[in-house]
């Protein structure tokens, strides 16, 4: 373990970051620990340098894992029968590990254990914009609505979802604890409890998701739940009558995709939608900032490079000067 990891560690505990944070940096730091130790260098901060720093960001594009890869055949709970691929570590991942050491290196500075950090002579950036290589159309969610039958209990408790994260933009993991409680029917907003940042927050529903949510609280939800779970206050149940693991939603979401043809919808996929379409009709990006939870402005304007590009295809395509109006 590196010196002052564990007062690291307590410092993040109380500045509230969420535990999955936690989990990420204890991982990062061990495999950084262990990458040094193999490579012979010393685990003292002090004695680290951009070559060891330089090193390790190389280590991390060689690295491959494994995968299935079932975005066509859609989730195939047979181990024997999925398809396996290998896949690189992506640019992402590679810079949040990187971003970890960097910002425990950081701390050290601040104790005045160290003076300079070997990332000042580095010049590391995140790849924004990677997944909104391939965005959602509005089209799109036309084409992945049609497929839902919301005839069906199971039906309409997907469409609801879907209309809800599709009209706030709520994340997979906030979708699956919202409580019936936390849902506002004469206000119209849900209060976010401890979402990203352990922070809670109020987002406005939308009069279409608004529609769904009461239909499905009054005439869909009690045919879900079971005598076992009769005072279950999840929102969203499973077909046991349980609260929603947050994975099983995103599942459901991709078999919904794969029946639709339009495998680049993801959940976190419809929450980028959301952004880019209200940017697309005029909203003001601060706006979207605050229902999206987004501590820094920066994070936000992520989906204004779409929208940019949308808007030059636009110029390109109707303004006089480009149509051979002034020949």
């Amino acid at each position: 373990m590196f010196i002052y990891q564990q007062d690291y560690i307590q410092s993040l505990k109380n500045r509230n970051v969420s535990n999955s944070v936690l989990d990420l940096t204890v991982r990062v730091l061990c495999k950084y620990e262990t990458f040094l130790k193999s490579n012979n260098c010393s685990v003292e901060p002090q004695k680290w340098n951009t070559e060891n720093i330089t090193a390790f960001y190389r280590y991390l594009c060689t690295r491959t894992y494994i995968r299935s890869d079932n975005r066509k055949t859609g989730f195939v709970r047979e181990m024997a029968k999925r398809n396996w691929v290998v896949k690189n570590l992506c640019k992402a991942y590679i810079y949040q590990t990187l971003r970890v050491v960097k910002q425990y290196l950081s701390y050290l500075i601040e104790l005045e254990v160290m003076y300079k950090s070997p990332f000042d002579e580095l010049a590391i950036r995140c790849p924004a914009g990677k997944d909104l290589v391939n965005p959602i159309s509005e089209k799109d969610i036309e084409t992945l609505i049609r497929v839902i039958n919301p005839a069906t209990y199971r039906g309409f408790r997907d469409r609801t979802i879907i209309e809800l994260i599709y009209g706030t933009g709520l994340r997979l993991s906030e979708i699956s604890k919202l409580d019936i409680e936390d849902v506002d029917l004469k206000e119209c907003v849900i209060k976010v409890r401890l979402g990203k940042g352990k922070k809670d927050r109020i987002v406005p529903i939308g009069e279409v998701a608004l529609s769904f949510i009461k239909e499905y609280l009054s005439e869909v939800r009690h045919n879900l739940v079971s005598i076992k779970n009769m005072h279950e206050q999840a929102l969203f149940l499973s077909l046991k009558g349980k609260r929603f693991f947050w994975g099983s939603v995103g599942q459901i979401i991709h078999n919904y995709a794969i029946a639709a043809g339009v495998t680049h919808i993801s959940t976190h996929k419809l929450r980028h939608a959301f952004s880019i379409h209200m940017l697309q009709h005029g909203c003001d990006i601060r706006y979207i900032q605050e229902i999206l939870g987004h501590s820094r402005l920066s994070t936000t304007e992520v989906y204004t490079k779409i929208f940019d590009d949308d808007l030059k295809e636009k110029i390109l395509k109707h303004h006089p000067c480009d149509n051979g109006l002034f020949e």
